[in-house]
């Protein structure tokens, strides 16, 4: 069992802002770091596919992680 650590120097705990910014799992800082790394790794990977599968299913991932990014609170942008 791996368990993540935070990076020094960052936020672990709520502010106000972030209750009254975000809703759900995205109030947490920690949280919205994780899931926006997670958001750039599956680019990434999609950008770096060898195969068409493997970039459809990427991109299916990218889907999914901006979709729960959205769903929690976290503007992407224009280019999501």
């Amino acid at each position: 069992m791996t368990t993540e650590r935070a990076e020094a120097g960052t936020r672990i705990r709520m502010t106000e802002e972030d209750r009254s910014q975000f809703k759900g799992l995205a109030r947490h800082p920690l949280a919205r770091q994780w899931m926006l790394k997670r958001l750039i790794e599956a680019r990434e990977n999609m950008v770096l596919a060898e195969d068409k599968s493997a970039e459809q299913r990427w991109s299916a991932e990218v889907d999914r992680v901006a979709g729960e990014l959205r769903r929690c609170g976290v503007k992407l942008g224009s280019g999501q």
